[in-house]
């Protein structure tokens, strides 16, 4: 498998660099995908598929949920960007996905093709990463386009669907998906999560949809107008459930390798020019070690401060200049920062026992929401090789004893702690729950408040300036590049 990824590799770094710096709009969204320029779908698999590790990997999501903080630089935990690009996602990502499904369903190509795994195998793969990236793209900027999108000549200016329209679409998407999946005929090649596993890849498309049928937990109504569907939320869960990973062992990784072209993200960043300032935040490290909790995750989660062996210190978060040494604050454990093949965590079975327990709360599903609920923390602890003694050892904790009353507020904070390393969950999950409650920094650059929400990039009115304004209007945003209004499915 690294042979083919490096094999792939300036490919990737192309995507890559395109996604995570730029701050245009969508330019040539509408790129034809029937005339592709090359036909190597294997190629263009494996660069989409890093939409998932970049997913897992990001800073500015961590910063909002104040997972990590700076030591130097800390204008990103001070909410120091308010414009974010999305240009990768459109020209990178997705382009190359409807690339693999019209090459795979064009009669003149589709026999070429298939020497890289089952047409219809090929194509449900790309549905499913076109749903995945699609959710990331409509709970960071709310509207987006969408059903125009990538159609050339018929719709140049594409318009933006909203949020409810587009999880609408998404859930279709995933279930014409599931429904292609051939389990008995081979798997895509270029696949680098699964490695051709059409198994597994049922298991994320089920996953997928039962995070985001939680996600729509207090706007199920407006889903049911929409739709027509009665009670939302909870009937794609329930459909979801049976599919989604099961256990720790099935977590959904994404496979970074020591090659410097497709290594850990986090690795760069512990040892680049600004090495090494990214570090566990106080308000984390702090929650971990209230004589409430004792936390055993936090000698997993970061390294021992430096000059005091054994102990650990957060950094203080967004303050303005710090003047800390580095050998006195936790940094972010080594097996991460400074291990280029750590996976990143794309979704986990943690996570997916805290929704379960969430559901049962509802009245989703049967079961006792306090097993879902030990259940999601002993597969965190596994996640992160905490022995079964500090487990059994940590659940007596005072503030970590079920008890009914509080258990959304429970749940909430569990998450939060195991949601560490899967940023844009973390936030999205904290926007929607508005727990833990944490303090927003105190001398923000943009807004008042911790942002819910990515600010569109104003390059976007230079080619689509009049959708964009509608888009900005029907979602009563003040301006393009506004961090503080809520999506559909933030109530709380």
């Amino acid at each position: 498998m690294k042979k083919h990824i490096i094999n792939i590799s300036i490919v990737s770094l192309t995507f890559l660099f395109t996604l995570s710096c730029t701050k245009v709009d969508f330019g040539d969204t509408n790129i034809d995908p029937n005339n592709p320029t090359e036909n190597l779908t294997n190629a263009l698999l494996s660069n989409a598929l890093f939409v998932t590790g970049g997913a897992s990997t990001a800073i500015t999501p961590g910063y909002y949920v104040q997972h990590y903080s700076d030591i130097q630089y800390t204008d990103g935990s001070r909410y120091g960007t308010s414009e974010f690009g999305y240009n990768g996602f459109y020209t990178g990502t997705l382009h190359n996905l409807e690339r693999i499904i019209a090459l795979n369903t064009n009669d003149n190509t589709k026999n070429d093709v298939a020497t890289y795994g089952n047409n219809d195998n090929q194509i449900a793969v790309a549905k499913l990463v076109k749903a995945f990236t699609y959710q990331q793209m409509t709970d960071r900027w709310g509207y987006i386009p969408f059903s125009q999108a990538h159609k050339p000549g018929e719709f140049d200016f594409p318009e933006f669907d909203s949020s409810i329209t587009i999880y609408d679409q998404l859930f279709n998407l995933i279930d014409e998906a599931l429904a292609q999946i051939k389990t008995s005929e081979s798997g895509p090649t270029g696949d680098i999560i699964f490695q051709g596993n059409m198994e597994r890849w049922k298991q994320f498309g089920n996953t997928l949809k039962l995070v985001m049928a939680l996600r729509l937990s207090d706007a199920s109504s407006e889903m049911t107008t929409a739709s027509g569907i009665n009670n939302y939320a909870e009937t794609k869960f329930n459909e979801a459930m049976p599919g989604a990973i099961s256990n720790q062992a099935e977590d959904i990784l994404f496979p970074y390798t020591l090659d410097d072209a497709t290594d850990n993200p986090w690795q760069d960043r512990y040892n680049g020019n600004r090495a090494p300032d990214f570090t566990v935040s106080k308000t984390l490290v702090d929650f971990l070690q209230d004589p409430n909790r004792n936390d055993p995750r936090i000698a997993k989660y970061a390294d021992e401060v430096q000059n005091a062996p054994g102990t650990y210190v957060g950094m203080e978060y967004a303050v303005i200049s710090p003047n800390v040494d580095r050998q006195d604050i936790s940094l972010l454990t080594s097996n991460i920062a400074n291990k280029g093949d750590a996976p990143g965590y794309v979704f986990t079975y943690a996570q997916v026992a805290f929704a379960k327990a969430e559901a049962a709360l509802k009245g989703w599903i049967s079961g006792t929401p306090s097993d879902y609920y030990y259940e999601g923390i002993n597969a965190s602890m596994k996640q992160w090789a905490v022995t079964d003694a500090q487990y059994n050892t940590y659940i007596t904790q005072p503030a970590v004893v079920w008890d009914a009353a509080r258990g959304i507020e429970l749940i909430a904070e569990q998450k939060w702690i195991a949601l560490f390393m899967q940023p844009f969950e973390a936030w999205a999950e904290w926007r929607r729950l508005d727990l833990p409650a944490l303090t927003p920094a105190a001398s923000p650059i943009n807004g008042t408040a911790i942002p819910v929400r990515y600010g569109y990039s104003s390059t976007i009115n230079d080619s689509n300036r009049a959708e964009l304004q509608k888009a900005i209007q029907s979602q009563g945003l003040p301006t393009l590049d506004d961090l503080g209004t809520k999506l559909f499915w933030d109530k709380n």
